[in-house]
C-alpha cells in the first residue's frame, strides 16, 4: 500500500503539468 505522501508526490506532477497545461489554453485562447 502507498502512503499518503507517496501518493501525493506521485499526483502532485500531475496536476501541475495539468494546471499549466489550463494556463497555456486559456493564454492562446485571449
Amino acid at each position: 500500500k502507498f502512503t499518503v505522501d507517496e501518493l501525493t508526490s506521485i499526483i502532485t506532477p500531475f496536476r501541475s503539468i495539468k494546471v499549466i497545461e489550463i494556463g497555456v489554453l486559456s493564454n492562446n485562447n485571449l
